[in-house]
């Protein structure tokens, strides 16, 4: 008996094979800018959330704990972002965008749209709507 090409091996493979092509095309685009993926999702993260402690940063940036803290000093370094004092704890600092980090998140967000807009332009409205409620559900019995 023949096996469906969409049985659940298949598809878990079409996904991994999907994130590896989307993260390395995305990675080459920001690239351009000098920026690596995982700045780029804290960048981000700093631009939704204005000031965010260091922990509450890398979950929302889906980055590891020991890898956030070395991201956040190549950061500063660069002056994209800054630590101030948390005025609710003596010993957290909040990580907020400087002027230079706010250019460069309003760059990453016009690459990542245009990135984003080309992902699916082979599927209709009808099939896009589909496959995200599909994710969708995936991911929120994941969570």
């Amino acid at each position: 008996m023949q096996q469906s090409i969409y049985s659940y091996r298949n598809i878990i493979g079409f996904i991994e094979d999907l994130c590896y092509w989307m993260q390395t095309e995305l990675g080459e685009a920001l690239a351009t800018l000098d920026i690596d993926i995982q700045r780029a999702r804290i960048l981000l993260a700093l631009s939704d959330n204005k000031r965010l402690r260091q922990v509450e940063l890398g979950q929302i940036a889906y980055v590891p704990q020991y890898t956030t803290s070395r991201i956040v000093d190549s950061l500063e370094q660069r002056d994209l972002v800054c630590r101030m004092k948390d005025p609710e704890s003596r010993r957290a600092h909040l990580i907020g965008l400087t002027n230079r980090g706010e250019v460069m998140a309003k760059k990453i967000v016009g690459i990542k749209d245009a990135f984003d807009q080309q992902q699916l332009v082979m599927l209709s409205s009808q099939e896009q709507d589909q496959l995200g409620r599909l994710i969708y559900k995936v991911l929120q019995e994941r969570n």
